[in-house]
């Protein structure tokens, strides 16, 4: 049986076959969207009942639902694209390798610059820190009693600093620091050096449990 449509020439009907298969598509595209269909419909009926509202979308332009719509998806997608990438090991091998570069320098100014970004880095991204602490601290010890009378001041300062920060991840590293600390500094006569010393001693007793 043939359908006659003015203008368009002949349209075979569907046949049984063609219509079974369209059937059984239909069928299972409904199972995946019946849940869909269910929230859509219940949305539907809280909005009809609620004729304030009814007029308040209506009076909404609709590209700027469907903006503010493409915007909300836009944000939740890179909201669980961040939350979802851990810190690797790539990253933590980099940082470490960056971080003992420079606490081992030979220029001094870049020893110094070392130690400031180990401060820093202590206080904005700490997590990176501790999982590096024994390593770190094994090139920073050295600083503490540098030949270079102002990057030893700065060492014990940043350290009487990091104390407070690092005060539950200080234990694996205390048997290094102490030595490093106390030798030559507490018998120096560099004022600056000896008062920082004694600081980062007094940090010790009061943050580092017995």
């Amino acid at each position: 049986m043939k359908q006659i449509v003015f203008g368009l020439g002949e349209i075979p009907l569907d046949t049984p076959s063609a219509k079974g298969r369209r059937s059984h598509t239909s069928s299972v595209g409904n199972t995946r969207s019946s849940s869909v269909s269910r929230d859509a419909f219940n949305s539907a009926e809280s909005i009809h009942s609620r004729p304030d509202l009814c007029e308040f979308l209506c009076a909404i332009p609709w590209h700027w639902l469907k903006q503010l719509c493409w915007k909300h998806e836009v944000t939740e997608v890179r909201e669980v694209t961040r939350k979802s990438v851990p810190r690797n090991s790539l990253e933590s091998a980099e940082y470490l390798k960056v971080i003992t570069g420079l606490l081992n320098a030979k220029d001094f100014r870049d020893r110094i610059n070392g130690i400031k970004q180990l401060l820093s880095d202590t206080e904005n991204n700490q997590e990176l820190v501790v999982g590096n602490i024994v390593k770190i601290f094994d090139a920073f010890k050295s600083r503490l009693h540098d030949s270079n009378s102002k990057v030893n001041l700065v060492a014990l300062e940043t350290m009487h600093k990091m104390i407070p920060l690092l005060r539950d991840h200080l234990s694996p590293i205390i048997n290094m620091l102490i030595p490093a600390i106390v030798d030559n500094n507490l018998n120096s006569k560099n004022p600056g050096i000896y008062t920082a010393a004694t600081n980062v001693v007094q940090a010790l007793s009061q943050h580092v449990d017995d």
